[in-house]
């Protein structure tokens, strides 16, 4: 354990914001100016380059001669997705706490002083979470705001507690909104599989076994929503493989962390019938933007693990909305809900 430790970082500053990249030359200009408003503590900004072919590393280069001792840019030779450009911000961040954004996503510096407020007044807790903001132009300006527990702080002990009641109800869906403490990464760090597109995900279930959590109502980011129905990570997250591969994650945890769990088939259980309801929640966006033969999978794997999804009136009325309305119908319907103005 001492010679994991030894390898990574010893800690130099208070938080490193992190930013993964890669073709973000038209937006992280604006992710950057939003992580260079927090003035009170000690910061690191670093820019993980995962080998753009645009012009993300000039623009990011432009700041850093601006701002030589706050950005730190690492350039991969080669691209080593998502995951890849993820564990390496992990290992490489010098600060004591993490948080991530994407290249074309915003901080809340004022919300994000809340989260390391409450890390640093509550050592055995390992990541809080919080609300955060989705908007699609103006991170100001948000269509939607995403709260969690019912806008409520909330603390969850290790192991079942946190799987059950926090992991899959959380912000972890997004690369943000959520402050990690670095020295337990090293614990999980290099089980994340290098080709996940959410390593997040699985960064949040290993460190929920073994360490407290908690969330607080405050919003710390804003995610932009994607128009652009051909963007590689809206073609991912609309497939099979990642569903399945997220049922095989929460199948593991019982087997990595058995000793962690009270109960570890009553967790792998809670877990699951989660996700299957989310799934359902989702069956309209897989009908309008995933191949048809994916939503036909969907609809399989969710009546595979959840066999009352069958009397489940939910499930029932978008299923039978998926198939008797026209795609354009149903892609307006969803564009109206989610450009609702907060």
């Amino acid at each position: 354990m001492r010679s994991n430790i030894q390898a990574y970082n010893t800690e130099k500053k208070d938080v490193t914001v992190c930013i993964p990249v890669f073709n973000g030359e038209k937006t992280i200009s604006s992710a950057l100016e939003s992580a260079l408003k927090i003035h009170a503590l000690d910061v690191e900004i670093l820019v993980s380059d995962n080998a753009s072919e645009d012009g993300t590393r000039n623009v990011v280069l432009k700041y850093q001669g601006k701002y030589p001792d706050r950005i730190r840019l690492i350039l991969n030779e080669r691209n080593t997705g998502f995951a890849g450009n993820y564990k390496k911000c992990l290992k490489e961040a010098s600060g004591k706490y993490l948080f991530f954004i994407g290249a074309d996503d915003s901080l809340n510096h004022e919300g994000l002083s809340v989260l390391i407020n409450r890390l640093e007044n509550h050592p055995d807790e390992a990541i809080v979470t919080s609300d955060l903001n989705v908007f699609y132009i103006n991170p100001d300006m948000p269509t939607r705001k995403l709260v969690h527990f019912s806008g409520k702080e909330k603390i969850f002990s290790a192991g079942d507690d946190a799987l059950c009641n926090w992991l899959l109800n959380s912000a972890l869906g997004s690369i943000g909104g959520y402050l990690i403490r670095k020295s337990v990464v090293y614990e999980s760090v290099d089980l994340i599989p290098d080709v996940t597109i959410v390593p997040q995900l699985y960064l949040g279930a290993y460190i929920a076994c073994r360490h407290g959590v908690s969330h607080v109502p405050v919003v710390s980011f804003a995610q932009r929503l994607s128009r652009d129905e051909s963007q590689l990570a809206n073609k991912q997250y609309l497939s099979a493989d990642i569903i399945n591969e997220i049922l095989f994650l929460i199948n593991s945890l019982s087997m990595l962390y058995k000793n962690e769990l009270k109960n570890d088939r009553h967790a792998t259980e809670v877990l699951k019938t989660q996700y299957i309801n989310g799934l359902i929640d989702n069956i309209l966006p897989y009908r309008c933007f995933a191949p048809f033969g994916v939503f036909v999978k969907v609809i399989s794997i969710i009546v595979g693990n959840n066999r009352s999804a069958v009397i489940n009136p939910k499930f029932m009325i978008y299923l039978a909305a998926s198939i008797s309305l026209p795609k354009l119908i149903i892609k307006k319907i969803l564009f109206l809900y989610r450009s609702m103005q907060v």
